[in-house]
This record gives structure tokens, sequence and C-alpha cells, in this order.
């Protein structure tokens, strides 16, 4: 987002870049979630690389997308809890991927596999639970 240099703060706590008002709560829940998301897809693409780069355009990415299709920072949370969830069941398996594909011996190969099983299917569970509070708290929003 490009801050236009005509950008004035309302009297409703809202902002207006390019012509779009900007709620602070909601700019604010947006960050505070692609932060998490940022440090899942940074475990995720440690081991095969290039974590750095992912992990940035997930902040943007994730930022963006919460800011500018949810209503209210309860939704935007709760959509948010999504994005989390799905990344707890796939980062452990990304990086269980790189440590299997980079392993010398076939010990270490098989060990990467049974940790992208094991960790896998914790992330599976969390995911779930996270999944869970997400939706609820937009039923929440909703009712």
């Amino acid at each position: 987002m490009v801050v236009d240099s005509a950008t004035t703060e309302n009297t409703d706590n809202s902002w207006e870049i390019e012509g779009e008002e900007v709620d602070p709560k909601v700019l604010g829940a947006s960050i505070f979630i692609s932060i998490f998301v940022a440090l899942l897809v940074g475990l995720g693409f440690s081991e095969l690389g290039g974590a750095a780069f992912f992990m940035m355009v997930s902040l943007v990415g994730v930022t963006i997308y919460l800011n500018r299709r949810t209503t209210n920072w309860k939704r935007t949370i709760g959509t948010g809890l999504y994005i989390v969830a799905a990344w707890l069941i796939l980062a452990p398996i990304m990086f269980y991927i790189g440590v299997a594909g980079q392993s010398g011996n076939q010990f270490a190969a098989v060990g990467a596999v049974l940790g992208m099983v094991i960790y896998g299917f914790i992330g599976l569970l969390l995911a779930i639970v996270v999944g869970g509070l997400g939706y609820f708290i937009n039923k929440r929003v909703d009712a």
C-alpha cells in the first residue's frame, strides 16, 4: 500500500489511503496475525531455502489480504486464525522434507520422515484447535 500525500485522519478513527478507509484496529490485527504466519512460513522454508524472502512475502501478503477482506478486527483475527491453522500443518511437513532431502545417510532420512509424520500430526491437532477457535470467533461476529 502506498500512502497518498493527502492522507487524512477522519473523526471515526479510520485513515484514508488511496481512496480506501483503513481501520487502525483491523490493520493492527492484520499485522499481529501475519507475524505468526511469517514465523511459521520461515520454519517451513528454513531447510528448503529462501526463508527470509518467503517470510517477507507472507508478512506483507497476509497483512494486505486481511486488511482488505475483513470488516472488523474480530473478523480479522478469526479469518487470520484459518491461515495460521493451514501453516501449522504445512510448516513441519515442509521443514522435514528439506531435512530428508539434505540428509547424507539413510538413517537420517528415515528419522526425518518419522519427524514429518509425528510433527505433522501434532501440527494437524493444533490446526484443528486454532481453526475451531477462528470459526467460533467468526460465528460470534455474525451473531
